[in-house]
């Protein structure tokens, strides 16, 4: 087993602050208000979850424990969003990769919510050293928690709801990890819930840094791997005879170390939304990222960024200030005027991709006041 290295074992610190119910925001796109609405969760997942992990919400606070490890052997429990209707699923490292297979919740490969791009496995001996196309389900195979809020009507009913943005009041502990198990927290959008070659943007969280790193981040193509020949190895391809091969692409900043807020907490109003650039002369006229953090006892901004997927850079130390950046590189643009008035999912949770038990846990991890959407 690999141990952690735990340092400064801080607790995230009184109670979480007032939800209202709705928060207004002004854009580019529309002269009136828009506004951030309260939303619940319709789904939660969790998979290897730590035995202490309480119900998702308890009392109006989703509160997220370290998820610890699913094996071949692990049951999970849903509500929802890959089991469907709370069915017992079992976890494998192994995927299916034709017609039929061990049912393994509710996301499948391949399927018109979830396809473009197509997903395809190399496994060895047993598909001839070949990359043959994905059938059937989504084998899970690192622990995970989460909560899901569903717009979309696929894999799962959702609200039919089209968004452009999203918001939380969240905290997360700030407790260090600096070897392995990595812990990857996270609150995002993304066009599908499967998470299989979708667009995505949100805020991730890495407790394995000294200090740990927020970081606002949107992706293409998720997960996606290009063909590299090896067995059990995945490939991505725009087209279903394999001609585009296609890896995530991807663009990155990485906030500024965050201080207590003004009462000397770790709470903050996290959003992320879409908006446009004015047109020439007084602009470009690019679909761009709004981001930010907002002390939610003062109302003073603590962090605001505008991301440009266009834009060399993408991220401008003059308009978000950072430790450090990656700007967006794909032989396809990013798809962000799609995105405006998309339907999709937010979710926010916990991976653990190492999926090895984290000792000396300081839990929770994350925990979650409320949820937020906007709408076009």
């Amino acid at each position: 087993m690999l141990l952690c290295t735990i340092s400064a074992p801080a607790q995230i610190i009184g109670p979480p602050p007032q939800a209202p119910v709705q928060l207004p925001v002004f854009t580019n796109v529309q002269p009136e208000a828009n506004y951030f609405t309260a939303v619940v969760p319709q789904y939660n997942f969790s998979y290897g979850p730590d035995p202490q992990q309480p119900d998702l919400p308890a009392s109006g606070l989703w509160s997220f424990y370290m998820p610890i490890q699913v094996t071949n052997t692990t049951p999970g429990w849903t509500t929802g969003e890959y089991g469907i209707g709370g069915l017992e699923d079992t976890f494998y490292y192994e995927p299916s990769y034709t017609a039929g297979g061990t049912p393994a919740g509710g996301c499948s490969w391949n399927l018109t919510y979830d396809s473009p791009p197509y997903w395809y496995y190399d496994g060895g001996t047993i598909t001839n050293n070949q990359y043959e196309v994905l059938s059937g389900p989504i084998l899970r195979n690192e622990a995970a928690i989460g909560s899901v809020y569903q717009s979309a009507s696929e894999q799962v009913p959702g609200s039919e709801r089209k968004l452009a943005g999203f918001a939380a009041i969240a905290a997360w502990n700030p407790s260090v990890y600096t070897s392995p198990p990595n812990l990857i927290g996270a609150i995002y959008f993304a066009s599908d819930s499967c998470y299989s070659g979708d667009a995505e943007y949100g805020y991730a969280h890495y407790n394995y840094y000294d200090p740990p790193v927020n970081q606002f981040y949107f992706y293409n193509y998720s997960n996606c791997s290009a063909p590299s020949g090896q067995p059990d190895s995945f490939s991505c391809y725009l087209s279903q005879n394999q001609t585009q091969a296609q890896a995530q692409c991807s663009a990155a900043v990485n906030l500024p170390t965050l201080a207590p807020n003004s009462k000397g907490t770790d709470w903050y109003f996290w959003y992320a939304y879409i908006d446009r650039n004015p047109p020439p002369p007084d602009g470009n006229g690019h679909w761009v990222f709004k981001a930010g953090l907002i002390d939610p006892y003062s109302a003073a901004s603590t962090w605001s960024c505008t991301g440009d997927p266009l834009g060399v850079p993408t991220f401008p130390v003059s308009t978000c200030p950072q430790i450090s950046s990656v700007s967006y590189q794909c032989d396809t643009a990013f798809p962000i005027a799609q995105l405006y008035g998309a339907l999709g999912s937010v979710t926010a949770g916990i991976s653990n991709v190492s999926n090895t038990p984290p000792s000396g846990r300081v839990n929770p991890m994350l925990q979650m006041r409320q949820l937020y959407i906007m709408q076009p």
